[in-house]
């Protein structure tokens, strides 16, 4: 069974959280995240984010300016106090590039998120590692939706000079002094200059990634299953990853004469800096390093864990009182095994849909409980008196009740290679059982014996005259043994081939009895109810039973995908 079972689980709830109307929405699941102290997740908000180094093109181009406009400002300001004016301006030697912070960040528009194929592999013997692509932006026409995933916030641009004696070659930071105060160089032989405004950019074409590790937490009945996220990371593969709004691109004035010569009419100097390679780096790896904050990641985990719980509970039903049937130590993957341990639940939970008279008595297109034969049956020839009696019929509209008296023992139930094998008991159920079916109805499991009635039409050796009659076969109890694969990467997908269906009665608990209106009845059924017939019968049930195998499993494959999407709203 490898991991194909969890990959369905995934699957199924990547189809809930990819549709619209669905509980399972992941728009909502993402505006409603909150984190263990009950503060919401989304948006994003960030004090201070920090651009180390703008180096390159826009690095150099604040630094040319800077010294270029500042030169003339500083030779202006020591004329002004009587000072020497043999100075000049030159990278600073240690701190030369300009840096940014970005301050009060709000990321919007995560929300609008749509999952791609989830890829499920075995991480460890206890683990398994889910792997869920995000597509940010997909819905378009979602009016409270964001179309993109964007950021606003304030920037603090800075960039610090050195002041150098002007003969000095290669420049290097003074040693004189001013002796005196100058209120606009209180850094001497340092220049410091900071530019501040506002900012808004939106990323274009974003792509993101959750890491989850699933395993199960608890031991036997009480086992659950757990859920961490590993990590949570975004990025985008277009040529121009992110775009500012130039609208909402500001320069406040600067707080110094140096800070305002640098970007006077330079908004494009600032706006390329907060557009540099370093910026855009710096916007990724921050958006990933709050996405993936211990508590973040948490509140997602304990989110997905309760989805994941959702939609088994919706397929499945609840875990019962009495606890999570315990099949550990059969060799599966604890994560396989858990859920397999919840299908046998349920399969044995009569408050659970799945529970075979449940299921059974909800069928309506056609009703299997009672069950008319859609045609005529034809059984084995047998003997009786040592003459042969053959071209015997089970006529069309023969009635079979009590199918729905059925059970799926839990301990019968194995898993082997791509499904499952089981045995489905029937006349087990001998006290009143209620079930409650699909449409909401309650009723009331049948008794056995499991009965199949009608009309027969049959010869006896060469007698040309056709003998019918009414017949009726009963039988306490029986069994059917089942192979199954089940393939499926969801719902829609689901399909269920039986390569085993193997009827079982044991002839004692078999009764027959046919009544032809003649003077011999009593003597027939004396001869009917001898194994040899009994016999006769129990082949033809089989033989039945194997022609329609495929059909039987193309029906349990439309009934089980049209439950589980009706259950899980997906």
């Amino acid at each position: 069974m490898s991991v194909e079972p969890f990959r369905f689980v995934a699957n199924v709830l990547r189809a809930g959280a990819n549709k619209k109307g669905s509980k399972l929405w992941l728009p909502n699941l993402l505006e409603s995240l909150k984190d263990e102290h009950g503060n919401a997740v989304l948006p994003i908000k960030a004090e201070k984010w920090t651009v180390p180094k703008v180096d390159g093109d826009p690095g150099k181009t604040a630094q040319a300016r800077a010294i270029t406009a500042g030169d003339r400002k500083l030779v202006q300001i020591l004329k002004k106090y009587e000072l020497p004016q043999d100075f000049k301006l030159f990278v600073h030697p240690t701190r030369p590039w300009p840096s940014i912070d970005l301050l009060s960040v709000q990321v919007d528009g995560l929300p609008n998120a749509h999952v791609g194929d989830v890829s499920v592999s075995q991480h460890s013997t206890t683990t398994l590692r889910c792997v869920v692509p995000v597509t940010f932006g997909h819905y378009q026409d979602e009016p409270k939706l964001a179309k993109k995933v964007g950021i606003a916030g304030k920037y603090s641009a800075h960039l610090e000079l050195g002041i150098s004696d002007a003969k000095q070659n290669p420049p290097e930071l003074t040693k004189r002094t001013l002796g005196k105060s100058v209120p606009e160089l209180p850094h001497w032989p340092e220049l410091k200059l900071n530019a501040t405004g506002g900012f808004a950019l939106q990323f274009n074409a974003l792509q993101g990634q959750i890491t989850c590790d699933i395993s199960v937490s608890g031991s036997g009945s009480g086992r659950k299953l757990a859920l961490s996220v590993v990590e949570v990371k975004c990025w985008s593969n277009a040529t121009t990853p992110i775009e500012f709004d130039d609208k909402k691109f500001t320069v406040d004035p600067g707080n110094t004469d140096f800070t305002q010569l640098w970007i006077d009419g330079n908004r494009t100097m600032l706006l390329n800096m907060l557009n540099s390679g370093k910026a855009t780096n710096t916007f990724f790896t921050s958006v990933n390093t709050e996405l993936s904050k211990e508590n973040n990641r948490k509140a997602l985990a304990t989110e997905l864990t309760n989805r994941f719980h959702q939609v088994i509970d919706d397929a499945l039903g609840a875990v019962p009182n009495s606890g999570l049937y315990d099949g550990t130590g059969e060799g599966l993957h604890p994560v396989t095994q858990y859920l397999f341990d919840r299908l046998r639940t349920a399969l044995n939970n009569k408050d659970s849909a799945l529970y075979p008279a449940a299921t059974i008595l909800s069928l309506t297109d056609p009703k299997l409980d009672p069950y008319k034969l859609p045609g005529d049956v034809k059984l084995p020839d047998q003997t009786v008196w040592e003459k042969k009696l053959h071209s015997i019929y089970l006529k069309k509209d023969s009635q079979l009740t009590g199918a729905s008296n059925a059970l799926f023992p839990a301990a019968d139930m194995k898993a082997i290679a791509g499904g499952i094998s089981a045995v489905l008991k029937l006349g087990e159920i001998t006290t009143e059982t209620k079930v409650k079916t699909r449409d909401g109805t309650v009723k009331v499991v049948p008794l056995p014996p499991i009965t199949l009635s009608g009309n027969f039409t049959a010869k006896l050796g060469d007698d040309p005259d056709e003998l019918d009659g009414s017949y009726t076969v009963k039988i306490k109890k029986a069994s059917l043994a089942i192979e199954a694969s089940i393939t499926g990467k969801d719902a829609s997908d689901l399909t269920v081939k039986f390569s085993k269906l193997v009827p079982s009665v044991a002839l004692a608990d078999l009764t027959i009895t046919v009544k032809t209106g003649g003077s011999f009845d009593n003597e027939i059924n004396q001869e009917l109810n001898k194994d040899t017939p009994k016999q006769a019968v129990v082949d033809g049930i089989k033989a039945e039973v194997e022609k329609n195998r495929e059909a039987i499993g193309t029906r349990v494959t439309e009934d089980a995908r049209k439950l589980i999407k009706q259950n899980t709203g997906t």
